[in-house]
């Protein structure tokens, strides 16, 4: 059975942030992976997700979109895996709508 998955969303946001220097290729994100271990959603590390959400509920423009995200980065957190970002991208670009 083949899967179809289009990363190409995730791929440009994950270049957005290395060109933003908000990422390095070095640096570690989380992943979350649904049942054919493909990735779902990505996270920032833990650190940085607090760091985010402490700055972002500061401002009461963002206060609710970082609650929200918090909180489904919360609920997932116990079934995040670690990545680099360089091999992420990688696992994106190869498995870019073939799974």
């Amino acid at each position: 059975m083949i899967i179809s998955f289009d990363y190409e969303e995730f791929i440009s946001e994950i270049k957005a942030e290395i060109k933003g220097e908000l990422l390095k290729l070095t640096d570690n994100v989380q992943v979350l992976r649904g049942e054919y271990k493909e990735v779902v959603d990505w996270f920032y590390d833990d650190k940085t997700m607090n760091e985010l959400y402490s700055f972002a509920a500061a401002d009461k423009d963002t206060e609710a979109e970082a609650k929200e995200i918090m909180d489904d980065y919360r609920k997932n957190k116990n079934d995040l895996q670690l990545i680099m970002v360089s091999n992420l991208l990688i696992e994106l670009q190869e498995n870019n709508h073939d799974l």
